[in-house]
């Protein structure tokens, strides 16, 4: 027989079952809540650094650049990635899969920045100051080169780029990020520049050593993915810097890592008054296969890209300067990229043994260029190159490595060809006497390095001072130009007094047909072609167009010839006779400062002619003007005809505007180029002087044969030897002249006098 139930046990149990499966479900709702939610934090993760917010006070550089990498993140892939350093890492590592968040952690506190390298004293070219932002320079100071001449201030080559408040923006050689494709998962940008609230992500482990962290901020706790090690090393005597850097993959997992590092900084202007900026972008390329199978002739380009083009306000921040469209047509690959300005270079080059038989020459850590512009409220906008890696595959546990020179000193010839590694990538190209702009085709670099060829000479084995070598190539040149000169003002004075014979006939031909111009014109031209007188006997524009290269490449040459720079002229004497204190002359490469002012001072006018502001009185431009009135006062040809009031009103306007207005411009011009420019217009003047004795002297010869005598024989002077090719030819014509005056003469007979 059954017992009776236990009511109350029956109860217990009921609610025991009852809490129990109240319990499971609770759990399962939590762990699916959190589940849910961490997978829609990690996505959100992903995405901030696939595309990094712009942070308070960011530049419009910066948020470009965030858009521009996720841009490339969803298009580049991995191709043909170089093969990393299989080096296992120190420490744990662990698999990763699925989606990840990478960011990089704050660094731990460090002890203060070091520089390297030294000023002047120390066996250094520079001093290389560091900075924790993306672990770049903070800037490159030369230890043998000051801004001005006779002053202590060293010359600094690259400078970070700051806000009004003083932050960063950009440094040069810094590292902007990296790329990480984890495994499957999508790609994920890291910016190593700095972290949120402007923390340092780098800590500096030893003197020009940095150190920073990846981290999978999506798990608990977040783990190290990566590690990345950089190292600056620079050498006593050299002007190059090494850069080193290192990524370890701490995972087990493969990787793929694309590099976003910036290259150079705009350097100074070095303008030196003159009010001309010449700084520009450079890159030397090597041949395709086919023209340069050797693959070891890297070639300089020939565009000179201007800074200007390449700040046009109403361009975006960022933009693809290589490669270029014909770059790729062409199959050239790109060896160094550089800013330059008038004297100084930074150029991004790879690390090569020069004594190798075939080194690869190729920048391969460059797969392409962009220029950008670096814009904050309050700050002038500054001009950084951001280069772009290919996309390099690191095995799991295994490492990637990379190293790059950078080349931060003067474009002299000597210095980067007395470096090995230098020359044979070609930097020595770096150097050109260009003017660039409309003038660039025609400033005949080869005139222009035999120039400076001659330049060194005079002044290395015979002078010893640069003025006097500019002085003597002036007088090299015009005396080589000479005999050109010489024949095309004969011919000139020849035609002027032809003119002068015809000026009776010509006046009555306008006369005649002054209501028929046409006819006019037929009339003088007869006349002109009867009497035997032509333009071309003169040589017309010929002489000018043979003079005019070897001027524009001499004048080029000295703009851009480092030897001037802070060179004193003739030994320096006005420095040594007031004790250092005049600065008249003591830079041929700047402005003469015959009073030096303590404040520029800006002048509208002088503005306008792009001289920018004025810092002194400079009296070479006034000796200029001078010589400019004397030669257009006294050794200008007098017109070939009667001129009207309008025409001799333009031609006094011509000559004073060339009297005013050339010095004016020349006001803030490079003493260097004021002591050629008044050396070759007092060789003109004496020259026409001489020319002009000449002509009087041939003159007097005719005159004498026209009487029956021998030139030269009533002075006792030597007799002339026989005619030229000129002269035969001017007789030749005058003969068929006269023969058509007289009605065709007989062959043989003698022309009338």
């Amino acid at each position: 027989m059954p017992g009776k139930p236990n009511t109350l046990r029956r109860a217990v149990v009921t609610a025991a079952v009852a809490l129990i499966g109240l319990g499971a479900a609770a759990a399962v709702y939590v762990t699916s809540s959190r589940t849910a939610s961490s997978r829609a934090t990690r996505a959100e993760s992903a995405a901030e650094a696939a595309a990094p917010a712009i942070k308070p006070g960011e530049s419009e550089a910066s948020a470009e650049l965030g858009r521009a990498r996720t841009e490339q993140a969803s298009e580049h892939r991995p191709s043909e990635a170089a093969a990393p350093t299989a080096a296992p890492p120190s420490g744990s590592s662990r698999a990763i899969s699925g989606t990840v968040s990478l960011s990089a952690a704050i660094a731990e506190e460090s002890s203060p920045l070091s520089d390297l390298g030294g000023l002047a004293g120390s066996g250094y070219k520079f001093r290389l100051a560091l900075s924790d932002f993306g672990a770049g320079i903070e800037s490159v100071t030369l230890a043998d080169h000051t801004t001005s001449a006779g002053k202590p201030a060293p010359f600094a080559l690259q400078q970070a780029v700051r806000d009004s408040s003083g932050r960063p923006l950009a440094t040069s050689m810094a590292t902007v990020g990296v790329e990480i494709v984890l495994g499957a998962a999508a790609p994920a940008f890291v910016d190593l520049r700095e972290g949120p609230g402007r923390a340092p992500v780098w800590r500096q482990t030893a003197p020009g050593e940095f150190e920073a962290t990846i981290l999978d901020a999506s798990a608990a706790p977040p783990a190290p993915v990566a590690r990345i090690r950089k190292r600056f090393v620079i050498q006593k005597g050299s002007y190059d810097i090494r850069v080193e850097e290192r990524l370890v993959n701490l995972t087990a997992e493969p990787m793929t890592v694309r590099w976003y590092s910036y290259g150079p900084i705009e350097l100074p202007s070095d303008s030196s008054g003159y009010g001309i900026d010449v700084r520009r972008f450079r890159y030397g390329a090597l041949r395709s296969a086919q023209q340069d199978p050797s693959r070891q002739f890297p070639e300089g380009d020939n565009r000179l890209t201007p800074r200007r083009t390449l700040v046009d306000p109403a361009t975006q921040a960022t933009k693809q300067v290589w490669p270029t469209d014909d770059s790729i047509k062409q199959g050239r690959e790109l060896v160094w990229l550089a800013l330059t300005s008038r004297y100084f270079a930074f150029a991004v080059h790879p690390i090569i043994d020069a004594s190798a038989p075939a080194p690869d020459k190729r920048l391969a850590m460059a797969e392409t260029v962009h220029r950008v512009l670096v814009r904050s409220p309050g700050a002038p906008e500054a001009l950084v190159l951001q280069v772009n890696s290919p996309p390099v595959a690191v095995a799991a546990n295994g490492s990637l490595e990379m190293a790059v020179g950078a080349y931060a000193g003067p474009m002299r010839p000597g210095t980067l060809a007395g470096d090995p590694m230098l020359s044979a990538l070609g930097l020595g190209q770096l150097v050109v006497y260009n003017l660039g702009g409309p003038c660039s085709p025609c400033t005949f670099p080869v005139l222009a390095h035999g120039l400076i060829w001659f330049l060194r000479l005079a002044h290395d084995n015979l002078l010893f001072d640069w003025s006097l070598a500019i002085m003597v190539l002036v007088l090299a040149v015009r005396t080589a130009l000479h005999p050109i000169t010489r024949r095309s003002q004969i011919g000139l004075a020849k035609f002027s007094k032809q003119m002068q014979a015809l000026g009776p006939k010509q006046a009555a031909i306008r006369e005649k047909h002054k209501d028929n111009p046409r006819q006019m014109q037929v009339e003088m031209a007869r006349l002109m072609k009867e009497e035997g007188v032509n333009f071309r006997g003169a040589l017309g524009c010929l002489p000018i167009f043979l003079q005019m290269p070897i001027w524009i490449a001499l004048y080029a040459m000295l703009f851009f010839a480092f030897e001037l720079r802070h060179e004193a002229g003739f030994f320096g004497v006005f420095q040594a006779v007031s004790g250092g204190r005049w600065g008249f002359l003591a830079d041929l490469s700047a402005p003469d400062h015959f009073i030096e002012f303590s404040k520029g001072v800006h002048i509208p006018i002088v503005s306008s002619l792009g001289m920018g502001e004025i810092t002194g009185i400079n009296i070479l431009p006034l000796i200029l003007g001078v010589v400019f009135f004397v030669q257009q006062k006294y050794m200008t040809p007098p017109p070939t005809t009667t001129l009207s009031p309008e025409m001799e009103m333009q031609q006094k306007m011509m000559k004073w505007m060339m009297v005013v207005m050339f010095p004016l411009m020349m006001f803030n011009a490079p003493s260097g180029l004021a002591i050629y420019f008044i050396t070759n217009s007092t060789l003109g003047i004496i020259e026409s002087r001489w020319i002009r004795k000449h002509i009087n002297r041939l003159t007097a010869g005719d005159a004498a044969k026209a009487g029956g005598a021998k030139p030269g024989a009533a002075a006792g002077r030597k007799v002339e030897g026989p005619p030229g090719f000129w002269q035969r030819v001017q007789a030749e014509a005058m003969k068929r002249a006269e023969q058509k005056q007289g009605g065709g003469a007989r062959p043989g007979t003698k022309p009338r006098r």
